[in-house]
């Protein structure tokens, strides 16, 4: 399993960190907490931008 960090993670989606926690914030993006951190599966990042694509979405991705 790879993990992210909330950097990697907004600079593969090409998005703002604001915009990255609004989207784990709003339950588009699940993460990992540990302690403060926000850690993602790049699973679900590959599965959240399979979403936007198969939605017709193009914010940052």
């Amino acid at each position: 399993m790879r993990i992210l960090t909330s950097y990697e993670t907004a600079e593969m989606l090409r998005i703002s960190m604001p915009t990255l926690y609004r989207h784990v914030r709003d339950g588009l993006i699940p993460c990992l907490r540990v302690g403060r951190r926000k850690l993602f599966r790049y699973s679900d990042i590959e599965k959240f931008i399979d979403n936007q694509i198969s939605d017709g979405s193009t914010n940052g991705v």
